[in-house]
């Protein structure tokens, strides 16, 4: 049975995605009837995290003889590596369900999700700005902005409802460490959780939810992560800002951080750091620019996005100006990355300068 429930944030979007979501819980009741294999696939970082948190216990509630296979991965792309991987992992067993969390209905996906397609049911639940193709490749995809919502509305709260409609309860807190995490408005207050989750995401060796559940459910560990966390971004933010240029344009503040110091798979990362930097410039015009020798994380303040300044669509007008050095790339409005090739940054800076000069 798949309940009504009143979505925890009652805006408009939230309430028209009440039908796809009662939908997408359906699915998941549908393959735990039928005693399909499960396998829920969530990106690393907070949003996803809590994603996974919601979705398991709802699905573990539901029948206590369901157990998904819940597998965290560190890329907003579903590959059709990953996909062929999954297809070995899943060989024997009878069109299984595929749950993609917080990732998975980008461009970059649609080799991915096709490929998976052929041999089990594909749910993405995703707030990332939707490729049209990917999602039509899926069974069914649950996102905001078909239904006047946007990349506020996280991963976390989609997944919010879908338990709520799968088990008639859900726990509000993971939604709101989401929220929080992902600077969305829609967020009420900073929570300490929020940080910690973000770093045992990086740092804890295979990673699954009942790990992170060990350290949710103990204070003294929680502030002790949070402590970790909170010094290790304050020392690499201060390594930036010793590397950083800006750029001043007639409307728009540029600051480029050289963050290629950072350790990769470790913490913090670029998108901490800009994070980071981002927060203490909230009240300028400004888009702040982390980069490392293979990629680039955009942010945008509100009033630099209030003035027509769009991450994702200038990192468009990049990759078409250097289709053979970024390979990939997009995002939300004010929060954006891309990738490019080894040895290619040099050329990719004097392009962002460039470009910037046309703001």
């Amino acid at each position: 049975m798949i309940h009504d429930y009143e979505p925890l944030i009652k805006d408009e979007c939230s309430l028209a995605m009440k039908e796809p979501t009662k939908k997408a819980a359906q699915i998941i009741a549908d393959a735990i009837h039928a005693n399909k294999k499960i396998l829920v696939r969530y990106h690393d970082d907070c949003d996803g995290v809590c994603s996974a948190l919601l979705l398991e216990s709802a699905i573990k509630r539901y029948s206590e003889d369901a157990h998904p296979v819940m597998k965290q991965g560190d890329s907003a792309v579903y590959a059709e590596e990953d996909a062929k991987y999954d297809a070995e992992r899943l060989e024997g067993e009878e069109r299984p369900l595929i749950v993609l969390l917080d990732h998975g209905a980008n461009s970059e996906s649609l080799k991915g999700v096709a490929f998976a397609a052929s041999f089990a049911g594909v749910l993405i639940i995703d707030h990332h700005p939707p490729h049209e193709e990917t999602i039509k490749a899926a069974s069914h995809y649950l996102g905001p902005f078909k239904y006047g919502g946007g990349s506020q509305h996280c991963a976390a709260l989609l997944c919010h409802g879908v338990a709520q409609a799968l088990t008639n309860s859900a726990e509000e807190n993971y939604a709101w460490y989401a929220l929080d995490a992902d600077h969305s408005p829609l967020s009420k207050q900073h929570f300490k959780e929020s940080v910690v989750i973000d770093y045992l995401a990086v740092t804890l060796e295979r990673p699954k939810p009942s790990k992170y559940l060990e350290v949710l459910e103990n204070p003294t560990a929680v502030q002790a992560c949070y402590l970790r966390a909170v010094n290790a971004v304050k020392a690499a933010l201060e390594r930036a800002k010793s590397r950083m240029h800006s750029i001043h344009t007639k409307k728009f503040s540029f600051y480029l951080l050289d963050v290629d110091f950072l350790e990769k798979g470790g913490y913090p990362s670029k998108g901490k750091i800009v994070n980071a930097f981002q927060d203490e410039h909230e009240e300028e015009d400004c888009v702040s620019i982390a980069y490392g020798d293979t990629t680039a994380l955009f942010r945008v303040s509100c009033g630099a996005h209030e003035k027509g300044f769009k991450a994702n669509k200038f990192i468009d007008e990049l990759k078409a100006r250097l289709p053979n050095k970024i390979f990939s790339g997009g995002g939300h409005e004010q929060a954006a990355s891309m990738r490019f090739k080894k040895g290619a940054l040099n050329e990719v800076l004097e392009e962002i300068g460039k470009l910037i000069q046309t703001r």
